[in-house]
Order: C-alpha cells, then structure tokens, then sequence
C-alpha cells in the first residue's frame, strides 16, 4: 500500500487475525528443521561466490519467526566462528556488522509446528578495509547515501525515501584505531516504514509497515497529518491492497477517529474504483 499526501490529515490503517492462521501463515518448520548457507569466497557446499578481498554487509529486509525458531549468523565458514547476530521474533530492518573476512554462514533453526511468516535477507560484497581507509558503504534498502569518500576522519550520512524513517544513526564516521584497520564508528542505519505517525510536511508518503513486504496482522496504525491553518489536504492513493472486510484503511476529516469520515476501504475496492482524489476541508487530517 502506497499513499501519498500533498498538503494533508489522519488516518488508520487495520489488521486482523494471529500470525499463526489466516492468510499471513509462512514457511515456518513444522516439526523443526535446521539449514545453513555457507557465503563465500569459493564454492563450498551451497556457498556463493564473491570476492576474496572483499567483506560483508548484511540486512534483513523483513524478520518474522517464532520465537523458538532462530536465524544466526557466524562471521566465517563454521559455526564455530564468532557469531554476528541471532534473531528470533518481528524485527524491522536489522542490519550486521560488517564481517571481518569475505565468509559468513547463516544458519535458521526451527523447532515445533508454530509458523511464521519467515525473513527476506539480503548481503553486499564491499572492499575490505586498511589502515587509512574505511570499506565502502553500500546505500541503506529504500533509501541512499550522501558522501563517496571512505578515508580516515571522513564521514557520510544517510537519507531515507519518502514513507521511510532512518533507523539508526543518520552520519557515521571513518577512524583510526590503534594497530588496527581503519573502521566506521557505529553501524549502517536501514529504513522502515513506521506503524503511524505524525506529518506536517506539506507533502508527504504513507506506506503500510514492512512495504513492500506484506504487513503484519493486528495491528492498528494511525498517521495524523497537519498543515497550516488554512490549507487544505489533497489525498492520492497510488497502490492498494488488503484482505476484504479484515483490513481497512480508514481518513478522517480531523485531528482523530470522531471526526467526520471522508472514506473507508477495503481489499482492491480504491484501485477497481478509481475514486477522485479526497480534499479534507479542514487543516488536520487522520
């Protein structure tokens, strides 16, 4: 779902139904199963082939598992190396250190017959670092990266596409460290799409969380959009889709759910209709 808003107002966005029925069950293990993914400089079992002078950089697009079923990462070919991350649950986002070497396994572990609706991973092969220079950085998923110079002392930031929000820092720095190489002093920020919020820009984007993944069940999402007194909100929904009658999106002509509604819709109705764009009369919008 993608809504665009130009000069704005409030909205709700609904869910329904558990994770574990309906149409959101995933790929979890029933009865349990345990794989892993060898990435890698040479082919070794199921590894893929990158770069031997390259390191890692890896992000989960979308985390959902249940919480006896876990993803972990090593940082090198066994699970005997130091392990990077282990995740388990709804996570948004989640990016890794870098690895320290162009090898990392990735091992999920799933246990009982819950299921989820699972994780989209995605990885990067960078330039190893030195002394006196950082890796390079590879451009946040949904957004972009504003500086090309990797050297000690230097520093890029992060910007977010619109109906993103950066999570984690928006500028990280190249440093030295002592004996050691070169490094940036925190980790890569990744973009998400928040559930509800307030905008006050005069224009404006509203996506559904985890767009364009599939959003999660029950969940209650509202964006209260204001402009200045006086103006007036034009609304354009770009792409819809929801389960009819369990999910529906929702505008109201003011600042909460008791104000006049302008609309309220469900499953391809917005796009099989193409209903003229909505002007709120008033300046604040839900």
């Amino acid at each position: 779902m993608v809504v665009i808003v130009s000069d704005a107002a409030s909205l709700e966005f609904r869910t329904s139904r558990s994770a574990t029925g309906g149409r959101n069950s995933g790929h979890g293990g029933s009865g349990g199963i345990s794989s892993d993914l060898l990435i890698s400089s040479t082919r070794l079992g199921r590894g893929i082939l990158l770069n031997s002078r390259a390191v890692l950089f890896g992000q989960f697009v979308m985390f959902q598992t249940s919480l006896n079923d876990v993803v972990e990462i090593y940082d090198g070919p066994t699970q005997q190396n130091t392990l990077l991350s282990s995740l388990s649950g709804s996570h948004s986002g989640e990016s890794l250190p870098l690895s320290s070497g162009n090898q990392v396994t990735v091992k999920f572990s799933t246990v009982g017959p819950e299921t989820a609706k699972g994780f989209h991973f995605v990885y990067q092969a960078v330039p190893r670092t030195s002394s006196t220079q950082c890796s390079s950085v590879p451009e946040p998923r949904f957004g972009k990266r504003l500086g090309n110079d990797f050297a000690v002392g230097s520093m890029v930031q992060f910007e977010c596409n619109p109906g993103y929000v950066l999570h984690g820092s928006t500028a990280i720095r190249c440093e030295s460290v002592l004996d050691n190489m070169a490094q940036w002093n925190d980790t890569l920020p990744t973009c998400i799409v928040p559930c509800g919020g307030a905008l006050t820009a005069r224009r404006g984007t509203i996506l559904s969380p985890g767009y364009p993944e599939p959003y999660d069940n029950n969940q209650n999402c509202v964006w209260k959009v204001s402009v200045p007194e006086g103006a007036g909100i034009q609304i354009q929904v770009v792409s819809f889709a929801t389960e009819h009658n369990w999910d529906s999106l929702d505008f109201y002509d003011g600042s909460d759910n008791h104000a006049p509604r302008l609309g309220s819709y469900s499953a391809y109705k917005m796009l099989a209709t193409r209903p003229p764009a909505k002007c709120a009369i008033r300046d604040t919008l839900v």
